[in-house]
């Protein structure tokens, strides 16, 4: 009997699928790789791609129109058509596009990415609704999807509807949403991390087959799937792991204007309709289709504030807050297509965080009265929220407050990872722009990133290391192991030259060269 000779042509066989790219490429991203997904459905998922059972899935973005344009006896417009921008978010998502004519393959954040951003661009839809029935899916590349729809939700009304479920990377995906709605058995959260190895040795020696694997570097063998998962490497993905996890509750806690530990604390739980509402993973109760009637009912056209209730700048009050400590806001935009964007008081770091039409809004006196407590958060905003003990003090300058929350503000909406965040907000400016110091950060982590010590980012930034400093160290810390934050740089730093890597090399094989030459004598 002709034994496999390739993993790829043993999978096929065993799962019933031709030898195709990707199958492949589906076994590489779903194994030894971070995943976003939620644990039984992903094994669902992956296996029936693999087998074969799925071979079609529903277009990616369908345009529709809530209402008619009208014209008058001339055959002129006089009100533009109403349409909406529904993109189906289905099955287990992936980063790039993997699939071809004949055979799609999973969906990208890719073609989510270009979808969502045709539909923005589009002056003629006014409501974005992502459709989402989904267990999640990969890690890579994922936040900056959900980064940029979270950035510029404030453009439209972008809604999620959770029809019927959306965990892990599709409940982040919801998350970054200005609104999400679930059926009331719908599914949301997975906030959590997962990654799976596949040990195939006995598999192997069943085979009569033995892999030998020659090679340099010390993990490049790492995650093998022809042997057990030694500690070392478990450790090490582990740790990769409850890095990821921190970045996901960060960015939902962002997202969704919650407390991080309140996110971590779910430990990765789903929750079902009503308490998907209840813990601030949702706001409303509702189907697809009782989505579509209410945009077409409840979102009245309007003309640049001449034919609305509300002009830039009113005070209002949310008739049916998510949070009753935020029921106040300011009105930011008055769109000719969907009304009201509002900047909620207490969450102006997150700039307009929902979109409200006229029956979901009232009034605010101006003229309440100072010792009415009931009005005293309606009358002016809130300052916005900053943690005890993250403030730094700020030298002189001509308004060192208004300098300290505009950079606090940017931070806030970056792109950082919380825990970096958090260390340059604490670090505070130190001269340099709120832009330079972001990119500062954001320079440590990608280098403690490549090094696969993220978790030190947060103290050489807190720490205010020079870049130089950082890469230095960890060029030495791979070498010895050992990590230490020194805050000068390395032109410095006199009291040692800092090696590097090919002066580690070089005198790692002197090294070895002269045991060989005494152990020959």
């Amino acid at each position: 009997m002709t034994k496999p000779t390739s993993k790829w042509n043993l999978l096929a066989r065993l799962l019933g699928r031709s030898q195709s790219p990707l199958v492949s490429q589906i076994f590489t991203q779903a194994f030894g790789q971070p995943l976003l997904v939620h644990p039984q459905m992903g094994e669902q998922v992956v296996g029936a791609y693999l087998s074969g059972a799925v071979e079609a899935r529903p277009p990616t973005l369908v345009i529709g129109e809530l209402a008619p344009a009208t014209k008058d006896e001339f055959g002129k417009v006089v009100t533009p058509a109403r349409n909406v921008a529904v993109i189906n978010v289905s099955g287990g998502l992936v980063n790039r596009y993997e699939g071809d004519l004949c055979d799609p393959g999973p969906l990208s954040y890719q073609e989510l990415r270009s979808s969502y951003d045709r539909a923005r661009t589009d002056s003629t839809i006014e409501t974005i609704v992502m459709r989402i029935e989904s267990p999640g899916g990969m890690g890579a590349a994922l936040f900056d999807l959900t980064d940029h729809i979270y950035a510029t939700r404030g453009e439209k009304r972008v809604i999620a509807v959770i029809d019927d479920y959306a965990y892990s990377a599709a409940y982040a995906i919801a998350a970054s949403c200005g609104e999400i709605w679930i059926t009331r058995t719908g599914g949301g959260g997975s906030v959590g991390v997962i990654a799976y190895h596949i040990d195939q040795s006995a598999f192997d020696a069943k085979l009569g087959v033995r892999i030998t694997a020659i090679y340099s570097g010390a993990h490049k063998n790492d995650m093998s799937p022809h042997a057990p998962l030694d500690d070392k490497t478990r450790a090490w993905l582990q740790e990769r792991m409850d890095s990821m996890r921190t970045l996901f509750a960060a960015s939902v806690a962002r997202y969704r204007g919650m407390d991080v530990d309140a996110v971590l604390a779910t430990e990765a739980q789903v929750y079902q309709g009503e308490d998907c509402v209840r813990i601030g993973f949702a706001d409303r109760i509702g189907t697809y289709y009782e989505l579509m009637e209410h945009l077409e009912t409840s979102v009245e056209p309007a003309s640049g504030g001449d034919s609305t209730k509300f002009v830039k700048g009113d005070r209002v009050e949310i008739k049916e807050p998510h949070d009753p400590a935020h029921k106040f806001g300011t009105i930011e935009i008055v769109s000719t297509e969907t009304p009201y964007g509002v900047i909620v008081d207490g969450m102006e770091d997150m700039g307009v965080h929902k979109w409200y039409v006229d029956s979901e809004l009232v009034a605010v006196e101006e003229n309440a009265s100072d010792d009415d407590d009931t009005n005293a958060g309606a009358r002016k905003k809130k300052p916005m929220k900053m943690s005890a003990g993250l403030l730094p003090v700020v030298a002189s300058g001509p308004s060192p407050e208004v300098a300290l929350a505009e950079f606090v503000s940017r931070v806030s909406i970056s792109t950082l990872p919380d825990a970096v965040a958090r260390a340059l907000i604490k670090r505070g400016p130190a001269n340099q722009t709120a832009d330079t110091a972001i990119a500062y950060a954001s320079s440590v982590r990608d280098a403690c990133f490549a090094a696969g010590v993220e978790s030190l980012a947060a103290d050489y930034v807190a720490a205010n290391t020079d870049i130089a400093a950082v890469r230095a160290q960890l060029i030495d810390a791979k070498a010895t192991g050992e990590v230490e934050i020194v805050t000068l740089p390395p032109q410095a730093a006199t009291a040692q030259k800092v090696e590097s890597a090919t002066d580690i090399y070089n005198r790692r094989r002197a090294a070895a060269a002269g045991s060989g030459h005494h152990q020959r004598q």
